[in-house]
């Protein structure tokens, strides 16, 4: 990809499930084979978002049963908390995030995405239980094969890594999409930017 010849180095670390761009064209691994000696990849139907880019389309229906369409991103400002059980930061950032929905609830929506494996389905949903979330949650019990999350975790330089947050604007545009900072410092400096030309 950095036309050195050999796939190796920061800039082609890829993992096995994200969405990678090459020559314009989306592509997944189909197959590695376990010698090492060839990857086979393919099309993939997922369009990866772009920061300053409008949001993807996409629909997805929560834990409580409500359908959530990107289509509908508009007024407010959206952000997207990817996270697991098993992540560290990302629990302990969940009840931050419930502050940040709480101090902007009508400027604001988070949607919780949880990306655990089916197995850990259950300590997913004991985390939203006992952190008394208020917003809403989507869990598909996928893991990394989740689409939305191989959309937005396919970002570029996110590589499936989280906690990932991704800020969408009241127009629909991708603003933000990384790991919020320190104490989600980056997020809540965005998302006042963002507020300020509808503040009075």
């Amino acid at each position: 990809m950095n036309d050195d010849g050999i796939f190796f180095g920061a800039a082609e670390f890829r993992k096995v499930e994200e969405i990678i761009d090459v020559c314009g064209l989306p592509l997944e691994v189909v197959e590695l084979d376990p010698a090492g000696l060839f990857i086979s990849f393919r099309i993939s139907k997922v369009t990866v978002p772009t920061v300053n880019a409008p949001i993807p389309s996409f629909s997805v229906t929560t834990n409580e049963g409500q359908l959530i369409r990107s289509s509908d991103f508009r007024r407010k400002i959206h952000i997207l908390d990817f996270w697991a059980s098993w992540c560290a930061p990302c629990v302990a950032k969940l009840v931050e995030m419930e502050s940040v929905a709480r101090e902007h609830p009508k400027e604001l929506a988070v949607i919780g995405i949880n990306v655990d494996e089916p197995e850990r389905r259950a300590v997913a949903e004991q985390l939203i239980r006992a952190k008394a979330l208020s917003f809403p949650q989507v869990i598909r019990a996928q893991g990394e094969r989740d689409f939305l999350w191989k959309m937005f975790g396919s970002i570029q330089d996110v590589r499936l890594s989280i906690p990932l947050y991704v800020v969408v604007d009241g127009q629909g545009v991708i603003r933000y999409g990384a790991n919020g900072g320190d104490d989600l410092a980056d997020l809540k400096n965005l998302v006042q930017q963002l507020l300020k030309p509808t503040s009075k």
